[in-house]
């Protein structure tokens, strides 16, 4: 005599759709760990450009100081300048008054010659 033992359908099917969840189940804990691992070798990178940021800051601060100085002493040569220019000037006005003095000067000194010859 030949017996069949037959399990429940839903046994079996329980029980691959048991392995199944438990293979879907591994599978999102594999990706949830590459995706941890690959947003945390972002992260660090992102720090890394942060640094940089933080050197390319520091090196404009050094720079923005630099132009400051280099301000500073137009400023001053402009200063300077400006002085030389009102001490041009003084020196032309003085040069006009001059020129106008040794003018009249050989006005006179030529009128006392023609002056002095008609006598």
């Amino acid at each position: 005599m030949i017996m069949a033992v037959m399990v429940p359908r839903e046994t079996v099917t329980e029980h691959r759709l048991d392995a199944l969840e438990q293979k879907v189940d591994e599978g999102f804990a594999r990706i949830d760990k590459k995706l941890d691992e690959a947003f945390a070798r972002i992260d660090e990178r992102f720090k890394d450009v942060d640094r940089r940021f933080g050197e390319v800051n520091e090196r404009f601060g050094d720079v923005d100081r630099r132009f400051g100085e280099v301000n500073e002493r137009l400023n001053e040569s402009n200063e300077r300048f400006n002085r030389l220019e009102d001490r041009m000037k003084g020196l032309e006005d003085n040069f006009y008054a001059m020129n106008r003095t040794l003018v009249t000067s050989a006005v006179v000194a030529v009128t006392a010659l023609v002056g002095a010859s008609v006598l």
